[in-house]
């Protein structure tokens, strides 16, 4: 059993963690995440093989959506950030990330 878990641990610290996160409960984000999953699927990202999907949902909380991403951030890399709604935009702002290779982030 301990040889299987360590096999785990491995092949999930090799997966590409995507954060998808959700604003609110209504038709045309739930409709546009799916729609993401195909996208991945298709581009072959396929969970628990080679991608791990972390979905976050703050139910409609600004302040709750800023401290899911920020635990998320703070507990592993993260490869993929996606925000599926406007409170979910918002919830971060990425100033510097590309140009210096650092995670920096702040929240509004």
């Amino acid at each position: 059993m301990a040889f299987s878990r360590v096999i785990f641990i491995s092949i999930y610290s090799q997966l590409k963690h995507i954060i998808l996160l959700e604003t609110i409960d209504v038709e045309v984000v739930r409709d546009r995440s799916h729609w993401f999953k195909v996208q991945m699927k298709e581009l072959g990202y396929n969970e628990g093989i080679n991608m791990a999907l972390i979905v976050l949902i703050a139910k409609e909380n600004s302040q709750l959506a800023k401290s899911l991403l920020k635990d998320a951030l703070e507990k592993r890399k993260l490869d993929l950030v996606v925000s599926n709604a406007t409170l979910a935009s918002k919830a971060g702002d990425w100033g510097g990330t590309a140009r210096t290779g650092k995670r920096k982030y702040h929240f509004q």
